[in-house]
C-alpha cells in the first residue's frame, strides 16, 4: 500500500473560511491500487465521503467520491475490472479552494452546482497548494441555510425590538397603546408612537410588502427615520417624502409600503394626517363610527422616485377613540373563510370604551383569536388605539363631508 491517511484542518480559522465546513479529510496516493483502497474502507467500518488523490508532495490531483466509486464497482465486472489498477485510473478532476477563503464567495462561484440536483465534491488545498480535505455542495447548502436561519433570527429579534408587541403610552392628553403580532418569522408591520414637541405627537402604522428580511430592513428603515428626523425644522409632508426617497433608492419599487402618519397637537386636539395608500383607521365619536375621508391621490410609499403628499386635517373630541389597523387584522379568515371586518373590530371598541385603550386593546385580541381559531395567521395583525381622555371638550371641525358612518350589525 502506497499510503492512506488523514489530514487535519488548523483550528485557528475565520468562523466563515471554506476549512470549517469540510466534510472529508482522508487522501490517497494516486498510485495506490483500487483493491487496497477498498480493503482500507472495509477496515474502516465508516462511510467516508470522499479521498482526495495526492502527488508525492500531497497536492491533489483529483479526488474520488463515495458514489462515483460505488458506480464503478457496480458494474458487470467492475471490482475485478479495477481492483489491480491504481486509484490515478479513476481520479476525478475537480477545482480546488483555498482553506482561508470565505465562504460566500465560493458559493457564488459555485453557484451554477448549488442549483443542481446532484451533489458535487470539491477539494480544499492551503497555502501551499497542499491537500487539507474535501467539501461537497450539501455542505456548502447546509451552512447556507444555517446561516439564512441565524440571519432570520437576528432580524427577527431586531424587529420584536423596533416593533413590541404591545406598547402603552398614557399621559393627561393622549393615551395611545398598540398590539403587533407577526405571521411567522419576519414580519412587515411598523408602529411608532413619538413625542416631537412640547405638546405635539408622532404616530404611524405601516404596512411593508411582503416578509421575510428585506422588509426587516424597511421597517429598520422606518425606525432609524423616526428617532433621528428632525420635526422641529421639517413638517409632516417632508417626513414622508424623505422616507419616500429612501425606499425607493434602497429598493428601487421591489419594495413599497401602505402607512398613516400622523401629527396630532394634545392641546387644541387638531390631527394632520397623511394616508398613504393604507386607510384602514376610523373614529369612533359617542355612538358613532365614523370614517375619515382622506386624499385618495395619495400613492404607497416607495413606488416612484417623487410624490407630493396632502394631508388631511380634523380635531378630536374628548373621549374620542381613533382606531389604527393592517390589514391582517380585517382580513384574517377563520375555518369558515369569513373575515373579522371593520365593523366587529369597532363593535368590540364600541362595548368595552369605558374600560380604557389597555383594556380595550386586550378585549380585542381575545375576541380577534376566538375568531380565528384553528385558522393560521393570513398576515402580521398590528393595530393601536389611540383616545384623547376626558377634559373639557374642543371645538368640533369635522363636518359632514369628510365622514361616513359605518353600520353595527
Amino acid at each position: 500500500m502506497k499510503h492512506i491517511g488523514t489530514m487535519q484542518i488548523p483550528e485557528l480559522l475565520p468562523s466563515q473560511a471554506l476549512g470549517k465546513i469540510a466534510s472529508s479529510f482522508y487522501y490517497v496516493h494516486y498510485e495506490t491500487l483500487v483493491e487496497e483502497l477498498l480493503e482500507f474502507i472495509k477496515e474502516r467500518g465508516e462511510e467516508i465521503p470522499a479521498f482526495g488523490v495526492v502527488n508525492d508532495k500531497m497536492e491533489p490531483i483529483g479526488l474520488i467520491d463515495q458514489n462515483q466509486l460505488t458506480s464503478l464497482l457496480s458494474r458487470p465486472f467492475g471490482r475485478d475490472v479495477l481492483k489491480n489498477r491504481s486509484v490515478k485510473k479513476i481520479t476525478m478532476q475537480r477545482p480546488s479552494f483555498k482553506l482561508r477563503e470565505h465562504i460566500l464567495v465560493v458559493s457564488e462561484y459555485l453557484a451554477e452546482a448549488l442549483s443542481s440536483k446532484e451533489e458535487s465534491v470539491f477539494i480544499i488545498i492551503d497555502e501551499a497548494g497542499h491537500f487539507c480535505g474535501t467539501f461537497s455542495t450539501l455542505d456548502l447548502l447546509t451552512f447556507l441555510s444555517d446561516l439564512s436561519r441565524k440571519d432570520i433570527d437576528l432580524a427577527h429579534n431586531v424587529q420584536k425590538r423596533i416593533v413590541q408587541e404591545r406598547q402603552a403610552v398614557l399621559t393627561t392628553h393622549l393615551e395611545v397603546v398598540a398590539s403587533s403580532t407577526t405571521a411567522k418569522g419576519v414580519g412587515g408591520d411598523f408602529y411608532a408612537v413619538k413625542k416631537i414637541g412640547d405638546s405635539t405627537w408622532f404616530i404611524t402604522i405601516c404596512d411593508v410588502s411582503g416578509k421575510g428580511v428585506a422588509a426587516s430592513i424597511v421597517t429598520a428603515m422606518l425606525h432609524g427615520s423616526v428617532e433621528t428626523f428632525d420635526f422641529s425644522r421639517h413638517n409632516l409632508v417632508d417626513f414622508v417624502t424623505h422616507v419616500n426617497r429612501s425606499v425607493f433608492s434602497t429598493f428601487e419599487g421591489d419594495k413599497f409600503l401602505t402607512g398613516i402618519f400622523l401629527v396630532f397637537d394634545e392641546k387644541s386636539g387638531r390631527i394632520t394626517i397623511l394616508d398613504m395608500g393604507h386607510s384602514y383607521f376610523g373614529l369612533l365619536r359617542g355612538q358613532k363610527l365614523l370614517k375619515v375621508v382622506t386624499s385618495n391621490e395619495n400613492l404607497p410609499i416607495g413606488i416612484t422616485p417623487q410624490i407630493e403628499p396632502k394631508p388631511s386635517t380634523f380635531t378630536l373630541l374628548r373621549k374620542d377613540i381613533l382606531i389604527l389597523v393592517t390589514d391582517g387584522l380585517t382580513e384574517q379568515q377563520n375555518l369558515d373563510g369569513q373575515e373579522y371586518s371593520m365593523t366587529r373590530l369597532f363593535s368590540v371598541i364600541k362595548t368595552y370604551r369605558e374600560e380604557g385603550p389597555e383594556s380595550i386593546r386586550d378585549h380585542i385580541r381575545r375576541d380577534f383569536n376566538r375568531f380565528r381559531g384553528d385558522a393560521p395567521y393570513h398576515d402580521d395583525v398590528t393595530f393601536l388605539i389611540f383616545r384623547y381622555p376626558d377634559a373639557k371638550e374642543v371645538e368640533m371641525d369635522l363636518s359632514p363631508e369628510q365622514t361616513m358612518q359605518w353600520e353595527i350589525a
